[in-house]
C-alpha cells in the first residue's frame, strides 16, 4: 500500500476515527446481547445452533475424544482449528462470543490501518464513515453472534491479502503473513484459495525457500488431520464438508454448476460478480506497468469464482464474508490512486460522496444490516427452541434422544444424541445420501432410541408409521422464526410403549417453559 506517512494532524485524527468506530461496535454488541436476554426471558443463546456443535465437540476434545458423543467418533465441524481453540473453556458458553469480540476489534483495527495507508490525508469524518460502514459490510456483529469461526477466518484472510500488497510494493513479508497462510485452511477449508495465492506471490517475488517451507507447514496438519479422520473410519474430510460441498456429491460437475447458478442468483453472489468486472479490467489495463497487479486481480477474482462454485452464501451471512472483504480491500488497493486523487480534488460536493458511500453499504451489506441488528431475534429463537429441547432432554427425559438439529441438545449432555441428519453420525449421512428406505426406523432401533425431537417438515413421508407424535414445541406466536428451520419441533415416541413416559415428562416440562413458549400435546 501507499506508505506515505501522515502529518501531525493526521496522526491525531487516526485514533479518534478508530475510537468512534470501536464505540459503535461496542454499542451494537451490547444492544444485541441485552436484546437476546430480553426476548428470551433471560436465556442466552447464539443465533445459530451450529455453535453448540463446536462446543459439544470441544467438551469431548478435553476428555481426549474426537466426537460429539463419547460413545462414537464423529467429525461434524467444518473447521479443524476452532473446536481446539474453544476446548479449554468449552463449558463456558460465552467463550466463542468473547473470542469473536476480540477478533472483531482486530478486524476493525486492521481495516482502519488500511484506510489510513490508502487515504492518509483525508478527514477524520471520512475515516469514521468508512470504519462505521466496515462494521456492517464485514457483518462483525452478526457473525460474532453465530458463535462460529468466521470472524477468525475474516481476520486471517485480511492479513493474507494485505500481505500480498506488501509483497507487491516492498518484496517483503511478515511472520503474521506466513502464519496466516498456514492456518487459513485449518480455520476453514475454503480459505486455502487465499493461502495458495499467498504462496504464489512468495514465488513471484523469489522467496522460493520461504514459499516451499510455508506450503509444507500448511499441508502437514491438513494431511495429518485427514489421515486421523480416516483412521477413525470417518473418511478423509469432516461430515459437514461431505454433506454440504457440491464437489463432494456423486455428480460433482453437475452439482458444482448448479451450486454456482444458485449462488449467482443470490443477491450477494450477483454483487460479487459485478465487482469482479472493474477489478479484472483494472488488472488487464496495467499488465505492462504493474504485472503483479494483474496477477493479483486475476487470482482474487478466481478465488471469488471458486467460492461461488464450491462454497455457499448465507447462513446468517457467515459463509461468504471472508471472500467478500478480501475482494473489497483488493479493490481499495487497486483503485487507491484514482480514489485519492478524486478526494483531494472532488468534482462535486462531499455530501454526495457520503450519500454514495451509504448507498454502497446498503446495497452490498443489505443482509448484513439485518443480521447486525437482528441477532437478538436469532439468538432468542435458538434460546426458546433448541435450548428448551436441551433442557427437556437433560432435565426431564434424562435419556438418549434422536434429533436433526444437533447443537444445543448435545452440549453439556452426557446421554447419547443420535444425529438423524448425519453431521455427527456417518452412518446416518451415508444412509441419507444413498436414500436408504426406513432410515429413521433402522437408526433409532439400532441405538435403542425411544424419543425423537425433529422438524417434521424435514422428513414427512420418511417418518415411520410406528412412531407416535406426542407433543409439539412452539416458539412464541409474536416472534419471527429467523434462524431455526421451523417455528415448531415435534416430539415423537418411536414406539407406542414409550408414549406414557414421554407424555409424563412433557407435562412436567410444560410447567417450566419461558414466557411465550408453548407445548401442544397430541
Amino acid at each position: 500500500m501507499n506508505n506515505t506517512h501522515p502529518g501531525h494532524k493526521a496522526l491525531w485524527q487516526a485514533p479518534s476515527a478508530l475510537f468512534v468506530a470501536l464505540a459503535a461496535l461496542a454499542a451494537l454488541f451490547a444492544w444485541q446481547f441485552q436484546g437476546i436476554l430480553t426476548l428470551a426471558d433471560g436465556f442466552f443463546s447464539y443465533a445459530l445452533d451450529d455453535a453448540y456443535i463446536h462446543l459439544a465437540l470441544s467438551e469431548n476434545i478435553m476428555k481426549g475424544h474426537y466426537g460429539v458423543n463419547l460413545q462414537d467418533y464423529s467429525a461434524p465441524s467444518s473447521s479443524i482449528l476452532w473446536s481446539f481453540i474453544m476446548a479449554p473453556l468449552a463449558t463456558w458458553q460465552f467463550w466463542p462470543l468473547t473470542v469473536n469480540i476480540i477478533l472483531s476489534v482486530i478486524a476493525l483495527g486492521f481495516w482502519h490501518k488500511l484506510v489510513n495507508q490508502v487515504l492518509p490525508q483525508e478527514s477524520t469524518g471520512l475515516k469514521i464513515a468508512l470504519n462505521i460502514c466496515f462494521l456492517f459490510m464485514a457483518n462483525l456483529v452478526g457473525v460474532s453472534f453465530t458463535g462460529m469461526e468466521n470472524v477468525l477466518q475474516l481476520v486471517v484472510s485480511m492479513v493474507i491479502v494485505a500481505g500480498l500488497f506488501r509483497l507487491i510494493e516492498d518484496k517483503t513479508y511478515s511472520w503474521c503473513f506466513l502464519l496466516s497462510i498456514i492456518i487459513a485452511p485449518l480455520v476453514r477449508y475454503e480459505t486455502i484459495s487465499l493461502s495458495c495465492i499467498g504462496l504464489l506471490f512468495l514465488l513471484l517475488n523469489r522467496h522460493f525457500i520461504t514459499a516451499i517451507a510455508t506450503g509444507i507447514f500448511m499441508l502437514i496438519p491438513l494431511v495429518g488431520f485427514s489421515l486421523y479422520l480416516n483412521s477413525l473410519d470417518l473418511g478423509y474430510l469432516p461430515s459437514s464438508i461431505t454433506a454440504k460441498s457440491s464437489a463432494m456429491q456423486a455428480s460433482a460437475i453437475v452439482s458444482t454448476i448448479t451450486n454456482f447458478y444458485n449462488n449467482f442468483y443470490e443477491p450477494t453472489g450477483s454483487l460479487l460478480i459485478g465487482l469482479l468486472l472493474p477489478l479484472i479490467w483494472a488488472g488487464l489495463t496495467r499488465w505492462k506497468q504493474e504485472p503483479q497487479i494483474t496477477v493479483l486481480s486475476i487470482m482474487i477474482s478466481a478465488a471469488v469464482l471458486a467460492h461461488l462454485a464450491l462454497g455457499r452464501i448465507g447462513n446468517w451471512g457467515r459463509y461468504e464474508i471472508y471472500i467478500w472483504i478480501s475482494l473489497l480491500i483488493t479493490l481499495l488497493y487497486v483503485f487507491q490512486a484514482p480514489l485519492r486523487n478524486w478526494l483531494q480534488k472532488p468534482t462535486f460536493h462531499p455530501v454526495f460522496f457520503y450519500a454514495a458511500l451509504l448507498m454502497f453499504t446498503v446495497l452490498f451489506a443489505k443482509r448484513y444490516l439485518v443480521t447486525s441488528t437482528m441477532s437478538k431475534v436469532g439468538g432468542a429463537n435458538i434460546a426458546l427452541q433448541q435450548h428448551q429441547m436441551h433442557r427437556f432432554a437433560v432435565d426431564f427425559w434424562k435419556g438418549d434422544v434422536a434429533v436433526n438439529d444437533l447443537g444445543w441438545v448435545s452440549y453439556q449432555n452426557d446421554n447419547y444424541v443420535l444425529d438423524l441428519w448425519g453431521l455427527a453420525n456417518k452412518e446416518a449421512l451415508d444412509m441419507r445420501k444413498a436414500g436408504t428406505p426406513d432410515m429413521l426406523a433402522k437408526l433409532t432401533e439400532k441405538h435403542n432410541i425411544q424419543l425423537a425431537m425433529i422438524y417434521q417438515m424435514w422428513f414427512n413421508a420418511e417418518i415411520p408409521s410406528t412412531w407416535v407424535k406426542v407433543a409439539t414445541l412452539n416458539l412464541p406466536e409474536d416472534m419471527r422464526a429467523m434462524t431455526p428451520a421451523d417455528s415448531q419441533v415435534q416430539f415423537y415416541a418411536t414406539s407406542a410403549n414409550a408414549v406414557p413416559t414421554i407424555a409424563a415428562a412433557v407435562s412436567e416440562f410444560q410447567q417450566s417453559l419461558p414466557s411465550g413458549v408453548t407445548i401442544t400435546k397430541h
